[in-house]
């Protein structure tokens, strides 16, 4: 069977959020702090959670769409990368994105470095390719026939 997460959803009421943005909401709706305070994740593995996913995708230099073996050493670099990482400084590296901001801005307001501001900004492009509804009716026709 075929899974292509929510990319397939008919109806994304919060899609346009930011994680950040989910947790307030959260908070505000007085949601339980196990579940606020939990790691987001699409649960495909064991412990997976999302900035991990993140971190692979920016090794991969964008969506991994098809199962892939990772060598040792982009294990360590994803691992490393991850661990700079909050959803603090994606939301607020993805609005700077968003807003088109100077590369440099984006380094000194998000701390983080270049090579994963840079990492980011490539995923978020092939991201909008990948996530289409064009590409993955393709994909899915492809492996329904």
């Amino acid at each position: 069977m075929l899974h292509f997460g929510d990319n397939l959803a008919n109806f994304k009421p919060i899609e346009h959020l930011y994680k950040t943005d989910v947790i307030k909401l959260a908070r505000l709706l007085k949601s339980r702090d196990e579940v606020i305070n939990q790691s987001p994740s699409a649960g495909f593995w064991k412990n997976q959670e999302d900035l991990e996913d993140i971190a692979y995708w920016i090794i991969n230099e964008g969506p991994i769409i098809i199962p892939k073996q990772f060598s040792d050493m982009e294990i360590y670099q994803a691992e490393e990368i991850t661990k700079e990482l909050s959803w603090e400084k994606l939301d607020m590296c993805l609005k700077m994105i968003k807003k088109a901001e100077d590369i440099q801005d984006i380094v000194r307001a998000v701390e983080l470095p270049i090579e994963i501001i840079n990492g980011i900004i490539e995923i978020t492009k092939k991201a909008k390719k990948y996530k289409s509804r064009e590409i993955l009716v393709s994909l899915l026709e492809k492996n329904i026939n």
